[in-house]
């Protein structure tokens, strides 16, 4: 069985968070940062 490795990802300039979201549902720690606030509503993954 492979081991999968759990990445911490800090994805830049990204106020819709659709990458960070894919980079979630692989299993990974994503957040997005930019200066704007997030389009969407719900949970929010920004710092």
């Amino acid at each position: 069985m492979a081991l999968r490795h759990r990445t911490r990802i800090l994805i830049a300039c990204e106020e819709s968070q659709a990458v960070t979201k894919e980079f979630r549902k692989l299993g990974h720690e994503a957040f997005s940062c930019d200066i704007l606030p997030c389009k969407k509503t719900g949970r929010d993954f920004k710092i």
